[in-house]
């Protein structure tokens, strides 16, 4: 499977703050490849020209919005399977849903965790990355299949050679296939040609070049597999003279016959890299083909071509059921009969009857659709209560009825547990820590700056004490309900002062209070919230002053404040560790609050 930091993911919002906020966030995730789009309209238009692996989309854009753009991707291009994420600071689970129908694989509410959205990204991109792998597979076991039957079937060798030309040209998505044939002294005898959307056709000449110099020449001398990945690069491709076809990858394999040569079958694509999934697969096709070029005439030929149907159908590594068009049982391989537990029995049954799982809902889809899909399914384990998880492919299959091919996921499932487990740990472990010092807007910034938990600095803050006046008589002279009750009174209202001016409280000893501004986070304007966090608790205050009194209670209140350097970091022991704020200015800042 390829890896997830090399994964394209698209991110899409009107915003270019929120969009260089969001790129950087990915980067930061470890993916590698990340491009971009500023509307809806520009997000279908990269969709012509590339394949991401994801789409992170805002909702909210002029012109089409995140709904409406998720609603057109999934309408233009309901056979890829690309993830959709939807961003919105709309939280209502109407719009959650909403973001469902339309097509979006997941729906995050801002302000989000950047931890939790990359969590979701991973989770998704490696579904999307089995997802590709699970369609590679059954498109070789399709393929591999659908061969064949092709060559079981044809009892000449033209019409055989004309479907495998035909198959491998669609099947691997080339833009050009053809089929060269030569005697047994290598002069040219046919060739057989079929283009992307047109037929199959049969032409008795070649350009010369090509046929000696080119890269059929190539493989006809080293009776090699040739495969290049980019022709611009190699010696050994050279273009035809009246072939005006743009070409920048190209795949070549002998077709043997007793030991010699008897053909060439090529594939052209004008992408480079077509064909990096399908060079082993070509290979197996060309003996194939290069048996029945043999034996065509022969029914010993044809049960030797049934046989070899059977090998390359018990050759995947995953179990393949084939139903008929109704879903009833027909064959199975052999990896089937061990991982899922059938046996001959099963011939003859209905999926649903066999498995009891709503398998007819998938083929009646493919059937509708004529076209693979997919689902993810849990087996019930004999004699026990386990279940375990499959993502099961059907394709369609003319003439024959469906191919359901099953991958466990067992354990991608298991691993994405194991993130998700540890994101969550760690989140919670972030938020006990700092949930004491700030207010809920603070620990929302922090939990989208894990290393915080790490980090010692050195930083220009704002440091101010408030004290509480005669505290110490008043513990001698009243109960402890009125010492404690003051107390609490107290540091309630002061800290919910605090949090409105988004401060952080550092320290809560005896009667006083330690608050901190520009800590851990820029404030520009860090001077104004102190300024306004005193003035607010010295006006609080006098509002407690007059309940107190009435309750024969007589304290005051002192505030100090200072600027300048401070450090930050978690201080203490193997037992017990504090964020904590310590230095020469927050000794003149307590100094002040004893004057004050």
């Amino acid at each position: 499977m390829r890896d997830p930091a090399d994964a394209i993911i698209l991110l899409v919002d009107d915003n270019t703050n929120n969009l260089g906020l969001l790129e950087a966030q990915i980067e930061h995730g470890g993916f590698r490849h990340i491009d971009s789009a500023m509307s809806g309209d520009q997000a279908i238009e990269y969709l012509t020209r590339h394949t991401p692996d994801l789409i992170i989309l805002d909702v909210m854009m002029p012109g089409i919005d995140g709904y409406e753009t998720t609603r057109r991707i999934r309408a233009i291009y309901p056979d890829r399977f690309i993830p959709i994420v939807l961003l919105s600071a709309i939280v209502e689970p109407e719009a959650r849903a909403r973001g469902i129908q339309v097509g979006a694989n997941d729906f995050v509410s801002k302000p989000y965790h950047s931890g939790e959205l990359l969590a979701r990204v991973r989770s998704l991109i490696e579904t999307k990355l089995l997802r590709d792998e699970l369609d590679a597979e059954r498109e070789r076991t399709l393929l591999l299949y659908r061969v064949s039957q092709a060559l079981s079937n044809k009892h000449d060798y033209q019409s055989a050679m004309a479907e495998i030309v035909r198959l491998t040209t669609d099947l691997t998505r080339a833009s050009k296939g053809f089929l060269v044939l030569v005697d047994h002294k290598g002069q040219f005898l046919q060739k057989i040609l079929a283009r992307e959307g047109e037929g199959v056709r049969s032409t008795g000449t070649i350009d010369p070049t090509v046929l000696h110099d080119g890269l059929i020449g190539w493989v006809l001398k080293a009776h090699e597999p040739a495969y290049l990945r980019d022709v611009s690069t190699d010696s050994r491709w050279v273009h035809g003279q009246h072939d005006q076809d743009v070409v920048h990858s190209a795949i070549a394999v002998p077709l043997m016959r007793a030991g010699q040569i008897a053909g060439v079958l090529m594939l052209t694509s004008s992408e480079r890299d077509a064909f990096d999934a399908h060079h082993d697969l070509l290979t197996t096709i060309a003996t194939q083909a290069s048996i029945t070029l043999e034996n065509t005439a022969l029914y010993e030929e044809a049960q030797q071509q049934r046989e070899q149907a059977e090998a390359l159908f018990n050759q995947t590594a995953n179990p393949v059921i084939i139903t008929d068009p109704s879903g009833v049982i027909v064959r199975f391989n052999k990896i089937a009969e061990e991982t899922l537990g059938i046996s001959d029995g099963a011939i003859g049954r209905r999926l649903d009857v066999q498995f009891n799982l709503a398998l007819a809902d998938l083929v009646l889809r493919a059937q509708e659709r004529g076209a693979p899909v997919s689902g993810e399914y849990g087996l019930r384990q004999p004699g026990t209560d386990e279940r375990l998880p499959f993502n099961i492919s059907v394709s369609p299959i003319e003439e024959v009825g469906f191919m359901l091919i099953w991958q466990d996921i067992t354990a991608l499932k298991e691993n994405e547990r194991i993130r998700l487990d540890m994101e969550r740990a760690e989140t919670q472990h972030v938020l006990e820590v700092f949930s004491r010092y700030m207010s809920d807007t603070l620990v929302q910034r922090v939990l989208s700056d894990r290393d915080i938990l790490q980090r010692r600095e050195r930083r220009d803050a704002l440091v101010i004490f408030a004290d509480l006046r005669g505290f110490t008589r008043m513990t001698v002279q009243h109960n402890p309900d009125d010492v404690i009750s003051v107390l609490n009174d107290f540091f309630d209202a002061m800290m919910q002062i605090v949090y409105e001016q988004e401060g952080v409280v550092f320290d809560i000893t005896g009667d006083e209070l330690m608050v901190g501004f520009n800590v851990p986070f820029n404030q520009p304007d860090a001077p104004y919230r102190a300024l306004s966090t005193a003035i607010a608790m010295q006006q609080h205050f006098a509002h407690l002053q007059l309940l107190w009194a009435n309750r024969g209670i007589q304290v005051g209140m002192g505030i100090g404040m200072n600027r300048g350097p401070v450090v930050l970091g978690h201080i203490g022991g193997r037992s017990r560790m504090n964020y904590a704020m310590v230095g020469q200015s927050v000794n003149v800042a307590h100094r002040l609050v004893e004057m004050a």
